[in-house]
């Protein structure tokens, strides 16, 4: 998956973070700033705080170069856009046939996908929408579209070549573990090829329903209701 058109903050969008967020900047979280050219985990840990640990980033000097990579691995390249040349993924029109390999282009919310990106694509694709909106917040649209190409090929999920498959597992054990016992525990599991079964059921039991709360949110909920009680008392 990749996303056309992407630049990440530089020094000055940095500053204007700082700025127009004074009162919740400190010296603790100014490493959490973006800027030019660092290294790729400290400029992707603005994405998400832990879905980085379990995403592949390769960055690319300019859309040329990602398309050719993306043609010497083999892969068709489906460009998301608004056009009269897209075809819909889903209810609207037949539905393309999923290749073996794909990668998915998204570009910026305001413009979309480069010319450039449109022109290498050898598909156009677009989620049908009702209502009076026309487009998706980035993220959103993302997730959406790869949950509807995995609907239409369920036999996407998790499909990759046996190297690269030990390769992840080889990343994910170690982010996986939360104290040095448990590092050992995954390490010797991945030497004897064991796996660590992921949740097959996200549902949650009856007694989690409740979800987990930091204390500090707890004590401020719980101080919000209170208050709320006694302003209706009165």
């Amino acid at each position: 998956m990749e996303v056309d058109g992407f630049e990440p903050f530089d020094e000055g969008a940095a500053g204007l973070v700082k700025n127009n967020a004074a009162k919740k900047f400190s010296k603790k979280n100014k490493k959490r700033l973006w800027k030019k050219d660092v290294e790729d985990e400290k400029e992707h840990n603005g994405f998400a705080k832990t879905a980085c640990k379990w995403i592949t980033v390769h960055n690319f000097a300019s859309t040329k170069a990602c398309v050719a990579e993306l043609r010497r691995e083999g892969f068709d390249i489906w460009a998301t856009d608004l056009g009269q040349a897209a075809v819909p993924l889903g209810p609207g029109g037949p539905c393309p046939e999923v290749p073996d390999k794909l990668a998915v282009v998204f570009g910026t919310e305001a413009t979309g996908c480069t010319d450039e990106m449109l022109g290498a694509a050898d598909l156009r694709v677009y989620l049908p929408l009702t209502g009076f909106a026309d487009s998706l917040n980035l993220s959103v649209a993302a997730a959406m579209v790869v949950q509807r190409i995995l609907y239409m090929d369920p036999a996407l999920a998790g499909a990759m070549p046996e190297g690269e498959r030990a390769g992840l597992r080889g990343r994910w054990y170690e982010a996986l573990a939360r104290s040095p016992e448990e590092a050992a525990k995954y390490r010797g599991m991945l030497e004897r090829g064991e796996v660590v079964e992921p949740f097959r059921d996200p549902r949650r039991a009856g007694e989690h329903r409740g979800g987990w709360m930091d204390k500090k949110i707890q004590r401020k909920t719980k101080e919000r209701y209170e208050r709320l009680e006694r302003e209706g008392d009165k």
